[in-house]
């Protein structure tokens, strides 16, 4: 099982007295799938959210990036 959470960053406006603030969500990784996911790591993903009456399955499709010439 792996909770969501939740954290709140703080930045300065530049040369400013004035923070802005947002939030971030993370979703920790099992240290089991750690070496199945790194060749993924650089990739970029497409994500698509289901939910259904008691779970949310997020699904995470890579597109390989072109490589360079």
């Amino acid at each position: 099982m792996v909770k969501m959470k939740r954290s709140k960053s703080k930045k300065r406006y530049l040369r400013g007295k004035s923070v802005y603030d947002y939030l971030r969500y993370h979703f920790p990784v099992p240290r089991r799938f750690l070496e199945k996911l790194e060749p993924y790591f650089k990739e970029d993903f497409q994500t698509e959210l289901a939910d259904d009456d008691n779970k949310i399955a997020l699904t995470y499709t890579y597109r390989k990036k072109p490589k360079a010439k």
